[in-house]
């Protein structure tokens, strides 16, 4: 028995070198450059946005407080 089928895919083309190529959808990730293997050129029309990384938490440390010491007795040099 036959049944119609439909497969999620996207036909995508390279701005540098003009190529292209078709790219199933069903994989979690596109291909990030070019599939014609002489350019590899990251600029393609599926290309992701870059974000901007997650800023670290700073550390507050308390402010450092300067400690006297006390000499008792005086010198003892003798």
């Amino acid at each position: 028995m036959i049944h119609d089928v439909t497969v999620p895919a996207r036909l995508a083309h390279c701005e540098v070198c003009q190529y292209e190529w078709v790219t199933l959808l069903a994989p979690p990730r596109l291909p990030a450059t070019c599939m014609n293997r002489e350019c590899r050129s990251r600029q393609w029309n599926g290309k992701k946005v870059k974000r901007k990384p997650d800023p670290k938490p700073k550390i507050v440390l308390p402010k450092p407080v300067k400690l006297r010491h006390k000499v008792r007795g005086g010198d003892d040099d003798e």
